[in-house]
């Protein structure tokens, strides 16, 4: 199994769980041809795509998506809160109410956001062992045992988000809007410390500001605090979280 990282920004986000057997997508953000071109993609092997909320950057492909017969999975909240133009509606799923599509199991759970009804989710699969996907949250309520990979977001460092206020380059609007919707570095650093982190093999960082974030130093932070393999998600990225115990 593998992941590639087809988008995660706030122009897009989309990630991809893939073997020659099935696919699940995680996130309808970026146009559908972005992932319908890539080598590896086959239609028939995508088992489903679960979405975190109704934001554009996070769900605004979603008729794309299911024109093409994807079967996309969302809370209630955000199913309400999207416009359809296909035929095809998203299943419902519900915090804690675990579901399978093909040999994935997921379970939804509740975090913060300034969405409808946000969610995110603990994949677990038998070629990977539990995977961790959350994103757009400003913090995590729960703690996972067990981790073998964490996909977190990543997304400010307070100190560039407040000079870039005494700056002039943000408003103070949207640094408060930030402060209650995205992970901030430090944050996400203790969320990561808070959990047992003893059999993680990878640490993918998520959804970085174009302009509060800095590459460079979110990596060495959260590497330097976890001492686990980290990297940042950009577009492209693709590495294995096959584990030599899978079948």
């Amino acid at each position: 199994m593998r992941l590639y990282v087809a988008g995660s920004s706030s122009s897009g986000n989309c990630y991809l769980l893939y073997d020659e057997r099935e696919i699940l997508i995680l996130e309808c953000g970026v146009p559908f041809k972005n992932i319908n071109g890539l080598p590896f993609f086959d239609l028939e092997k995508v088992v489903g795509c679960v979405i975190s909320h109704e934001h554009g950057d996070h769900a605004g492909r979603i008729n794309e998506f299911l024109d093409y017969g994807v079967d996309c999975l969302a809370s209630s909240g955000t199913i309400s809160s999207l416009s359809f133009t296909s035929k095809r509606l998203p299943l419902m799923i519900e915090e804690g109410v675990t579901v399978m599509a093909g040999a994935f199991s997921i379970v939804p759970f509740k975090i913060a956001h300034d969405a409808k009804e946000p969610l995110g989710f603990l994949i677990d699969h038998p070629d990977t062992g539990p995977i961790l996907f959350v994103t757009d949250t400003y913090m995590l309520y729960y703690r996972f045992p067990s981790l073998r990979h964490v996909m977190i977001e990543c997304n400010y460092d307070r100190s560039i988000l407040d000079r870039n206020v005494a700056e002039g380059r943000i408003n103070k609007s949207r640094r408060d809007r930030t402060l209650l919707s995205h992970m901030e570095l430090g944050t996400c650093v203790t969320t990561l410390e808070a959990n047992d982190l003893s059999g993680v093999d990878n640490i993918i960082l998520l959804h970085l500001s174009d302009d509060n974030s800095d590459e460079v130093l979110f990596k060495e932070k959260v590497s330097e605090a976890t001492q686990r393999p980290t990297f940042v998600a950009t577009p492209g990225l693709d590495i294995n979280l096959t584990r030599p115990w899978s079948r």
